[in-house]
């Protein structure tokens, strides 16, 4: 049996809405080995996103636990937490969350600045040439296509060397043709940089991409499929 990178023990969120409470997680367990690709799918509201928020540490579970190479996120100090989020897992999102008033290369070493750490300059040329962006870097996000900046952001999740990427919807905002383009990228990336990749998504072709798909449904995962 391989090194375990994520795992789920008992995760349950329960979010309060007025004077009622809507269950989004429930007792879920949840293993995922360094290296492998796993995709979660479900319907809009099965909890893939909460889920997925849980295992990166940007949501705090009303019950369980989530362990990120075998150290808990939930009994992490926030500074702690911090440093886990920042350097040990890479966030890709589907809105990109790109800063508009930075550079690409900007956008790119920030969580490098932000760690306090010398920017690998031959570290960030590689990503870059590989994700196509070697001669964007000097430009705006509001001067890039969608899947331009959605590889910027892949490359900003890459900057500090994190063993995990953790990808909610990338391509939810793209066309058909560049979702692929995006996909084959992260698929590169995967293989190239030995990285263990979780990604959510409703697109059941990209999903089928993974090592396996996890099947999410009113909170639980109902199925795994290889």
């Amino acid at each position: 049996m391989g090194t375990i990178a994520i795992e789920a023990k008992g995760l349950s969120k329960i979010y309060n809405m007025g004077t009622s409470q809507v269950e989004a997680l429930k007792e879920v367990d949840l293993t995922v080995q360094e290296g492998e690709f796993v995709a979660l799918t479900g319907t809009s509201g099965s909890g893939k996103s909460t889920l997925m928020h849980l295992l990166g540490g940007l949501d705090v579970p009303t019950s369980g636990e989530v362990l990120v190479q075998q150290e808990s996120l939930t009994r992490c100090r926030e500074k702690r937490l911090a440093a886990i989020r920042r350097e040990q897992i890479g966030f890709v999102f589907q809105k990109f969350c790109l800063i508009q008033e930075l550079s690409v290369r900007e956008n790119i070493i920030l969580p490098i600045l932000l760690s306090s750490r010398k920017v690998d300059e031959a570290y960030i040329t590689e990503i870059c040439e590989v994700l196509g962006l070697t001669d964007r870097m000097t430009h705006m996000p509001s001067e890039l296509s969608g899947g331009q900046q959605q590889r910027v952001a892949i490359a900003r999740a890459l900057a500090n060397r994190p063993s995990i990427m953790l990808c909610d919807e990338p391509t939810g905002n793209l066309d058909h043709r560049t979702s692929e383009e995006v996909m084959n990228l992260l698929h590169r990336i995967h293989e190239s940089y030995h990285k263990t990749v979780v990604i959510v998504t409703h697109d059941r072709s990209i999903a089928e991409g993974a090592d396996y798909i996890l099947q999410l449904e009113d909170g639980q995962i109902i199925g795994r499929e290889l």
